[in-house]
């Protein structure tokens, strides 16, 4: 096999997502938010580009298309020529014949089989699996392997696979690499925290260890994060990736780039989050074994609590930390979620996955056990309403877990006293809190909290009940601040104070529920009204008075905090507006509870639309009026569909069609589960978030005889 001659060609079309197919190879030596740029990260000539131009001599050994004349000795077909072939095909064999091509290679897709894009001046094909010579080395075992920018000379037998042309099992015999018109020599080396902080678009020449890969769906490595003794930085490159090998030291030309999903991006914007701090567009100019990196040297000691609630304003993307944390698990009939959890058990996070949790599975023997762990935010999950961090666990360190017994004090309060408190309150709250904390896990004993309030005539604790009762009176009007301390038997005690203030919200201007339907798009509103059951599939709930429903969107992916619940009377802020293409659904967003009255758990039902059978509900004319309602339906059946992906649906005798329920997985409606074969009363909303010409709905409540289940998918589970 020709040896290959090492290429330092550069891409410069940077693809939003990361590295995309990138002209670059190399043999191996052996097995934040500035945007100011550094002057070392600044090329010393011109940027380079992906074409790249020869020598003479080299000129003189290649021909039109680029790659050897020497090539040109086999019986060659162009792809057109194998496309006709291919086309003229009418069964699922391949053909007995093999053909031989010299073809450039566009992207590698599977790094394991070495499936590939091809092309040549007249048309392009793919190749399912690649092999050496002789057909016994797959192309993941090849001691050189081909990559995206390579020309290659391959044989073997051409397939149509359902209209795809492609070499089946194609046997590899030669590799061409172009010479490159750009040498690393022009660039000078940055530390990964001077890459951080240069400007997007920046050419930056890095050297690092390779800490982690991330994976696609079919388990191929589509990138890395790596690390120098200065910080960590993720590599987005699916050609690239599959090259190198945890541990190794590997030096990189690449462009830096900040990455957010292109229907993100408004939504990014809007909660100032600026992107994945990453590498792109990369050529891998060298990678060799490396001594063990020392994950300490660079991580940031944090709680999980503490990076979670990190603001989106802030760049902590790809930044290595390091927490005490308990790890989580959860499977489900196709996929399996691990989670970094704090030390409460459930403040946390499932883990970023592409491949349904076969990533991580590396994971298993730390599954419901107290570790030190080492993890990035890869990046952030954006919707209109907040975000969430997704978290990339990076390696589990071997010192053994052991709990500071003097920060159970502190623990006590951050993680169970104080959450139990909001800011404001616009009634009496009549919340038996916490008065000890402990943990047989953490090996802690009793830690006891007590309560005070600098202004007992607006907040004031009380013994009843044989508990400790918090009450405000918020036609007080006025402020005080609640004094929490805990105290643990020869450890420290700690204290937080919070500040509070009662408000009469009864006696302010709001709207109805009726009224805010009512308003025109992109009215700011003060309703007071009852929290009713979630909306599936956003984060929100319905709000419900005597004179109607609206689906209402919280601002803040963690609003459902606790502090509310199903029933409580509320004073809600938000804005009116519509959802899809087409002004479909009614709805208010950017909604914040500035106030709860608190109630017993009910909801007016007076607004509620009873008579109407499914058959009514699918002969009207759809319309966004419709999602601003709620249909009682009775001797209604729930039914699933079959499958992997189940769909859940509501019947009524003589109407075999039903009314999908609107969801993104069946999960979200898994509660009905209980009342398969029953006849039962269903409470429901038309919806359409997606612009649909049918009527989907969106279940608020089941009754079952004298029993009614909301649908609590939104709130904490107490």
């Amino acid at each position: 096999m020709k040896t290959k001659s090492l290429f330092y060609g550069f891409a410069a079309a940077l693809l939003l997502a990361g590295c995309g197919p990138t002209t670059t190879s190399s043999q191996s030596a052996s097995p934040s938010e500035s945007e100011t740029p550094t002057e070392t990260s600044t090329p010393t000539s011109s940027s380079p580009t992906s074409s790249s131009s020869s020598s003479s001599e080299e000129e003189d050994g290649l021909n039109e298309e680029g790659f050897p004349k020497e090539w040109e000795s086999y019986d060659l077909k162009t792809a057109s020529e194998l496309l006709t072939i291919g086309n003229a095909l009418t069964g699922e064999d391949p053909t007995s014949e093999s053909y031989y091509m010299a073809a450039y290679i566009d992207s590698v897709t599977n790094p394991t089989y070495g499936n590939m894009d091809i092309s040549d001046s007249t048309g392009e094909l793919e190749i399912y699996g690649l092999y050496s010579k002789d057909g016994s080395v797959r192309y993941d075992k090849l001691e050189t392997k081909p990559v995206a920018g390579d020309f290659i000379l391959i044989s073997g037998p051409i397939k149509n696979f359902n209209g795809t042309i492609e070499f089946e099992n194609a046997h590899l015999l030669d590799i061409y690499t172009p010479v490159p018109s750009v040498d690393p020599d022009d660039y000078e080396f940055s530390t990964i925290a001077e890459a951080r902080d240069v400007k997007k678009g920046t050419a930056v020449k890095v050297k690092g260890t390779v800490l982690r890969f991330t994976y696609n769906t079919n388990l191929s490595a589509t990138g890395f994060v790596m690390a120098d003794s200065t910080a960590s930085i993720y590599v987005y490159d699916s050609q690239i990736a599959p090259q190198v090998n945890e541990g190794e030291e590997v030096t990189l030309i690449a462009s830096k780039d900040y990455w957010i999903l292109d229907d993100e991006v408004s939504f990014a914007e809007k909660h100032g989050y600026a992107g994945c701090n990453q590498l792109t567009a990369c050529t891998l100019v060298e990678h060799k074994a490396a001594e063990q990196f020392d994950y300490d040297s660079i991580a940031k000691e944090a709680t999980v609590k503490e990076v979670l609630e990190t603001p989106f304003t802030t760049d902590i993307t790809s930044v290595l930390y390091k927490s005490q944390a308990y790890i989580g698990k959860s499977e489900g009939g196709n996929f399996v979620n691990y989670y970094i959890n704090d030390l409460d058990e459930k403040t946390g996070q499932y883990v970023y996955t592409q491949a349904s949790g076969r990533d991580f599975e590396w994971m298993d023997e730390y599954v419901d056990k107290f570790v030190n762990i080492y993890y990035v935010a890869l990046n952030a999950k954006m919707t209109e309403s907040g975000g969430n961090w997704r978290l990339l666990p990076i390696a589990v360190s071997d010192e053994p877990f052991v709990f500071d017994m003097g920060y159970a004090t502190e623990f006590a309060v951050e993680y169970f006293a104080a959450p139990q408190f909001g800011s404001l309150y616009a009634g009496d709250p009549k919340l038996k809190v916490i008065t000890s904390v402990s943990s047989e896990k953490l090996n802690f004993g009793t830690v006891n909290l007590t309560y005070t309030s600098s202004n007992e005539d607006v907040a004031y604790f009380a013994t009843e009940e044989g508990g400790t009762v918090f009450h405000v009176n918020y036609q007080a009007n006025s402020e005080a601040t609640i004094t929490i301390k805990a105290t643990l038997d020869g450890q420290k005690e700690y204290t937080r104070s919070i500040d509070i203030k009662a408000v009469d919200y009864e006696t302010m201007d709001a709207v109805t529920v009726k009224e805010a339907i009512e308003a025109k798009d992109g009215d700011k509103l003060t309703i007071r009204a009852y929290v009713g059951p979630s909306v599936v599939n956003k984060n929100g709930f319905y709000l419900i008075d005597e004179t109607g429903v609206i689906a209402t969107e919280l601002l803040g992916s963690d609003a459902f905090d606790g502090t509310f619940t199903i029933g409580d009377r509320v004073v809600v802020e938000a804005t009116r507006g519509f959802y899809g293409n087409g002004n479909t659904q009614i709805r208010l967003y950017d909604a914040t509870i500035v106030g709860n009255l608190y109630g017993d758990g009910a909801y007016p039902t007076d607004s509620f639309v009873t008579g109407k059978t499914i058959a009514d509900l699918q002969a009207m004319d759809l319309s966004a009026d419709m999602t601003a309602r709620a249909y009682v339906l009775t001797d209604v059946t729930i039914s699933k569909s079959s499958g992997m992906y189940p769909t859940y649906y509501l019947n009524q005798a003589g109407n075999d069609q039903g009314i999908q329920l609107y969801s993104s997985s069946a999960a979200q409606y898994a509660w009905l589960d209980a009342f398969d074969g029953k006849q039962v009363e269903v409470t429901m909303a038309p919806c359409n978030w997606n612009a649909k010409t049918y009527v989907r709905g969106c279940v608020l409540s089941v009754k079952d005889g004298e029993q009614v289940t909301y649908n609590t998918l939104n709130f904490p589970s107490k």
